[in-house]
């Protein structure tokens, strides 16, 4: 799985999350996203086949001269990636504004991840999935 967020440059603040989620399915779970897919399936806020060229394409739409992208990776048992994949798929299309809390909601009801901290803002998810022990950074900016 993967925890994508957008952070300003001029602050440091966090603009935009999502989660990635290779189960059965690969999916981006998008909420309250603005880059649209033609040539993919895409239900409510979950886009279906996430291959490598999509990821690579969705975190260089969000990464620009005034917001940096971090990626946050973690490996995870494919139960655990099924779990957490259904109760993506399972998840209503969200309001604006409420996608950090909707991004951290099905991850904090999946074993191993009871325990996360604050999910708003965007920053305070991504500080708090850091503390999972084996995750894997990255930073892209342009």
């Amino acid at each position: 799985m993967t925890l994508i967020t957008v952070l300003s440059k001029r602050d440091g603040s966090g603009g935009h999350c999502a989660l990635i989620v290779n189960g059965e399915h690969r999916v981006i779970f998008d909420l309250e996203g603005s880059l649209s897919y033609s040539s993919l399936a895409v239900s409510g806020d979950v886009i279906y086949g996430a291959n490598p060229a999509v990821v690579e394409s969705f975190i260089g739409y969000h990464t620009r001269n005034t917001d940096d992208t971090v990626t946050e990776t973690l490996d995870i048992a494919d139960a655990v990636a099924s779990d957490l994949l259904i109760r993506v798929m399972l998840y209503k299309t969200v309001m604006r504004s409420f996608g950090t809390q909707s991004v951290g909601a099905p991850s904090r009801s999946t074993p191993g991840f009871e325990g996360m901290g604050p999910m708003f803002p965007s920053k305070n998810l991504m500080e708090s999935f850091a503390t999972q022990p084996g995750v894997r950074l990255a930073r892209f900016s342009q």
